[in-house]
């Protein structure tokens, strides 16, 4: 599980993403952690500048994905295991140019991704 520990939180968020990559043989650039107290959601998969200016979002294998891990406004207060697990194999899903946008396939790969997380990577 998540420990609260901030840094061993993120290792392990980490971890969890990379194993989900290599499964799904899925490419991003940078996972980072939600800041700004006045973004209200969960989570962004967000294309580099320059696909994002080609008009090719979808290709882009450099996506920053962004995932946040405390309450909105309350950082002491963490968000439930289940919530950063969905909300991060939701954003992972999007790593898939066919599951860019929230489509049928988007939503059983994100199912799909959820199902190995919690049968493969947490015990």
């Amino acid at each position: 599980m998540i420990k609260y520990n901030n840094i061993l939180a993120w290792r392990e968020i980490v971890r969890i993403t990379d194993a989900v990559c290599r499964r799904y043989n899925l490419t991003y650039g940078d996972i980072v952690p939600e800041t700004d107290l006045r973004v209200r959601y969960y989570g962004e998969a967000r294309a580099c500048d320059i696909c994002i200016k080609n008009c090719r979002p979808e290709r882009c294998r450099e996506k920053t994905i962004t995932i946040r891990i405390h309450q909105y406004k309350k950082p002491h207060i963490p968000l439930s295991n289940t919530t950063i697990i969905r909300t991060l194999a939701h954003e992972l899903a999007h790593l898939d140019p066919r599951c860019w946008h929230h489509s049928k396939e988007h939503k059983q790969l994100t199912d799909e991704i959820i199902k190995f997380i919690k049968n493969e990577l947490i015990k």
